[in-house]
């Protein structure tokens, strides 16, 4: 067996001595900064969920008692088009006014492929450091 491929491990008595830093939220008690996943059968809503969120956070309006600070965010919607996200977005936003901090994609390149430079560029070219990334993207046609 080979040893060095072991995960690295931690004590609960280390774990309990060492100072961990805050965990930052984009949605207070719900949705920390990094990686979140929503999964659920084919026509759940996931998508105009994801979308819904992103505007919440793009707007930095309260959602279920939480106060949300406002954030850019970029949405790769990738099984969308911009007809239909358009389409969408009249449905959610009505007549108040799309938030700029809110900018979307139907395409991207794959992870290995340039999607993190992609990412990477995306952060650096915006003012407001604090970017909530919101990522969809079916299985079947993963950019993973």
């Amino acid at each position: 067996m080979n040893y060095e491929k072991l995960p690295k491990t931690i004590s609960a008595e280390e774990l309990l001595s060492t100072p961990l830093p805050p965990v930052k939220w984009i949605i207070p008690d719900l949705l920390p900064a990094g990686l979140a996943l929503f999964a659920g059968p084919s026509k759940a809503g996931k998508s105009w969920l994801t979308l819904w969120l992103c505007l919440q956070v793009a707007q930095g309006k309260p959602m279920w008692g939480r106060e949300i600070e406002p954030h850019t965010v970029l949405y790769l919607s990738l099984e969308d088009t911009f007809n239909r996200l358009q389409k969408r977005l009249l449905q959610l936003v009505g007549s108040e006014e799309a938030p700029e901090r809110l900018v979307m994609q139907t395409e991207c390149s794959s992870i290995g492929q340039g999607l993190e430079e992609q990412l990477v560029s995306f952060i650096y070219c915006k003012s407001n450091k604090k970017i909530a990334f919101i990522c969809y993207k079916s299985m079947k046609n993963s950019v993973l």
